[in-house]
């Protein structure tokens, strides 16, 4: 048996975004007869329950109160310092494991190549997960699905000989993504008036922007008559405020939450409001017109990468302008087919194929 181990966090002051993509590769690997263990700290509404849902195991490491976490600090985010984060993560691995770790693959923001060198000193192979090229690495191989990434920016910042998967042809999606790829594109090429908008600041959505969308959405929806979409995580610290918004709106609104049906809500809507994120490329795969919206600093690369694309269409105003988003809303209908046909030819899709053929081959 084949053994893996993901260390990963989730929460709200973080997002979904590392951990969901840590699942996708994960699923991937399983159909390869490996065991994948997930490493989580146990933040303030971890969602860890999806590891054990998508049928891994988990082993959430103790969140001590005395580590405040800052938003703007990713060391921070690790809960620990990192030699002691990387002490915790090795006995995990060995308590769980009655022979070798194959690979151990890091996808965090706090972490660095001072921890990923403390595993490859003790003969464990390290995979890297990052989209920020901000910090060195060392490790064996480096994913950034970022668009239009490319191999020289992490000139300096990795190991000789680390293999570098990068750019929008390396995005991890999920099998689902696939199987309605073609519908989706069919119902774009036939769309004559939107219906259905869907709105989705991630998981968690730690700023609040669906209850600022909601907001400015009004004068649109009620003179469009479209239908609003709300998908976010329970985990989400405005989720009350949302459910109380979503049954007093003046207009239609269909609210999901936890959802593990994302493939066919973005097949099934005509255009999006959203963060950049993991979901940015489920949208374009499947072509559907957004309005990108940052809603943190380190978004500010991506969404202008997938703006300069002709993918999204970029949204800087005030969310909670009714006239601002309006207008914005309507451009983007005049511009449809062109954004959904960049959007759709995007090189996505072939990544997760790729990244688990090096894993396996290295075997």
């Amino acid at each position: 048996m084949m053994n893996i181990v993901f260390r990963v966090d989730a929460a709200p002051h973080m997002g979904g975004g590392h951990l969901s993509r840590c699942l996708t590769l994960a699923n991937g690997l399983k159909k390869k007869g490996f065991t994948s263990l997930f490493i989580l700290r146990n933040h303030p509404n971890c969602p860890s329950h999806q590891v054990t849902h998508a049928g891994h195991s988990l082993v959430l490491l103790p969140f001590q109160n005395e580590n405040t976490v800052d938003v703007n600090s990713y060391s921070s985010w690790v809960g620990a310092s990192w030699d002691f984060d990387a002490e915790q993560t090795l006995k995990a691995m060995t308590e769980q494991f009655d022979h070798d770790v194959d690979w151990l693959i890091v996808d965090h923001y706090g972490l660095d190549a001072c921890w990923e060198e403390y595993f490859l000193s003790k003969g464990i192979k390290v995979g890297v997960i990052d989209d920020l090229v901000n910090r060195t690495h060392s490790s064996l191989f480096l994913l950034d699905q970022t668009c239009g990434r490319v191999e020289e920016e992490y000139k300096g910042l990795v190991s000789p000989g680390t293999m570098l998967f990068v750019g929008e042809s390396y995005c991890l999606l999920r099998d689902e993504f696939f199987q309605l790829r073609n519908s989706a594109i069919s119902r774009r090429k036939q769309l004559k008036t939107v219906r259905k908008l869907l709105i989705n600041f991630g998981s968690t959505d730690p700023t609040g922007h669906t209850l600022k969308a909601l907001k400015g959405l009004k004068r649109y929806a009620v003179e469009t008559d479209v239908e609003v979409l709300i998908v976010v995580g329970s985990a989400c610290p405005f989720i009350d405020e949302i459910k109380e918004a979503s049954e007093s709106l003046a207009y239609k609104v269909k609210l999901y939450i936890d959802s593990t049906s994302m493939a066919e809500l973005i097949k099934d809507s005509d255009l999006a409001i959203g963060a950049a994120g993991v979901s940015t490329w489920e949208r374009c795969f499947l072509g559907l017109p957004t309005l990108l919206v940052k809603t943190a600093e380190n978004q500010t690369d991506v969404v202008q990468r997938v703006i300069r694309s002709g993918a999204a269409i970029g949204y800087f105003e005030d969310l909670e302008c009714e006239n601002s988003l309006l207008l914005a809303l309507k451009n983007i209908e005049k511009d449809y087919s062109n954004v959904s046909e960049s959007a759709l030819n995007m090189d996505i899709g072939g990544g997760l194929d790729k990244v688990i053929t090096l894993i396996t081959e290295d075997m």
